[in-house]
């Protein structure tokens, strides 16, 4: 079998001298003094001079005896036109190659079976690597873009010294995990210890950031998501344009997307607004379109009106993948408010800790539970869970966190505590299992329809109860 090169860089040049001690080689390019000096440095190869985005050239090729196909042209059109040749008009089912050292529109090439590579990117990132040891980004597996990636745990965070089960990965999981040399299968029960070697896979940018957790502990949110806060804008009030942009200074948000909802604001409006790295987006016509927006959607800033404001926390709860702030009066924060009362406790507490750590403010959570003679066993097991979990993360992060153990009902219970101390970021975590209606006793949904403090609603997944 053979491997047809159409066209030759410098870099190709020296793949061929390697490919032509093991295959038969084809070389096809329109430079004749090229294809002379080809033929005098290597005279078992076959040479086609002429123009490849011709079918009368491609025509001269025996494709039943090509088993790969590389290709160095720069030119996307000339690619596409080749590709389109080869794979319509030939029938030509052999992988097909793409070299390329600037940028290629790779979109125009889609469902054509290509594979691309970049010998400058792959070069630079081995030099990276050997560089960084606590990070590699492996270029011979999968797609080569960093969607898998290997990395040393070095400091300590919330993916630390927790059952992975208690992990609700969005957009990335862990795929395995060496401790001493020794590969480890990730089940529910095994804990991420300071140095493993973890492998990851997912989406690139969301893993950039988890291995920076993995690698300094300092906390990322709210890129485990994305890296933009979306703000579905309705009116101009300055004070929760300060909130918003309270997330965009103290945490990982790297941008603002206003996103005009039922309303136009003209140039002027805009520009009193652009503060900051603040960007526009297309408008929406339904509140829930904020929510079906691309994959750097890292939380939604939403105003309420009073007219809608059940239905569009209902929303919230319902569609959104990414943490949403449901904002009120309660800004500037003096304090963090976490409650349990949700399926997912970890993720509540270990999202209160991250944003606690990034911007200083004081972290509170909180559990309301029956009155003791009312517990039955598994309220009890429920109980043991919320306090060895504020225990350990206590211990993991030596941090105050003050913990409030209450006996009653969960909802008037918290929302008495907000009472006391009105500047409160209240975080909750929606729960995937319960219906939302002011009938049914879903704690997290019902807090945040009657509390009167800001509060970050985090998904809650189905997969992960």
């Amino acid at each position: 079998m053979k491997v047809l090169f159409i066209g030759l860089g410098e870099y190709e040049r020296a793949l061929l001298r390697r490919i032509s001690e093991d295959w038969k080689v084809i070389i096809m390019d329109t430079n004749e003094a090229q294809i002379n000096e080809y033929q005098r440095k290597y005279p078992d190869i076959e040479t086609i001079k002429g123009d490849a985005s011709s079918i009368i050239t491609l025509k001269k090729v025996d494709f039943s005896r090509v088993a790969h196909i590389i290709c160095s042209i720069r030119d996307t059109d000339v690619v596409k036109e080749i590709c389109h040749i080869l794979r319509v008009a030939l029938q030509v089912d052999a992988p097909i190659i793409i070299m390329h050292y600037t940028h290629i529109d790779t979109a125009k090439l889609e469902g054509k079976d290509i594979t691309f590579f970049n010998p400058i990117e792959l070069g630079s990132r081995s030099v990276l690597n050997r560089m960084g040891k606590n990070l590699i980004r492996p270029t011979s597996l999968g797609k080569g873009t960093g969607e898998i990636i290997e990395v040393v745990i070095k400091s300590a965070s919330h993916l630390t010294s927790r059952r992975l089960k208690y992990m609700r990965p969005t957009n990335w999981h862990v795929s395995m995990i060496y401790r001493h040399d020794e590969p480890l299968v990730p089940t529910g029960e095994l804990k991420l210890q300071i140095g493993d070697r973890v492998i990851l896979a997912g989406k690139p940018k969301i893993l950039e950031n988890i291995a920076q957790l993995l690698i300094t502990g300092t906390p990322q949110f709210p890129q485990q998501y994305g890296t933009h806060l979306y703000y579905p804008l309705e009116e101009q009030k300055e004070h929760l344009h300060d909130e918003a942009a309270f997330w965009l200074n103290e945490t990982k948000v790297k941008q603002i997307q206003y996103i005009p909802y039922h309303k136009h604001f003209s140039k002027k409006e805009l520009a009193d607004l652009k503060k900051g790295n603040v960007e526009y987006g297309k408008g929406i016509r339904l509140f829930k379109d904020i929510f079906d927006r691309k994959d750097d959607q890292g939380m939604v800033f939403v105003e309420l009106n009073t007219l809608f404001k059940k239905a569009r926390i209902k929303s919230c709860f319902k569609y959104a993948k990414a943490p949403v702030l449901v904002s009120r009066s309660s800004y500037p924060y003096k304090r963090i408010l976490v409650s349990l009362n949700c399926h997912q406790s970890a993720i509540a507490l270990e999202t209160g800790v991250e944003i606690a750590r990034l911007t200083g403010i004081p972290l509170e959570a909180c559990f309301v539970t029956m009155p003791e003679e009312m517990q039955h066993d598994k309220e009890k097991e429920l109980l043991d869970t919320r306090s060895s979990l504020v225990k350990d993360f206590k211990s993991i992060f030596k941090m105050n966190l003050t913990y409030h153990l209450l006996k009653g009902n969960p909802v008037r219970k918290t929302l008495a505590l907000i009472e006391k101390e009105p500047d409160t970021l209240l975080l909750v975590v929606s729960d995937p299992v319960s219906k939302l209606s002011l009938l049914n006793t879903n704690v997290p949904f019902l807090t945040t329809v009657r509390t009167q403090t800001s509060t970050l609603i985090i998904p809650g997944d189905q997969t992960h109860v």
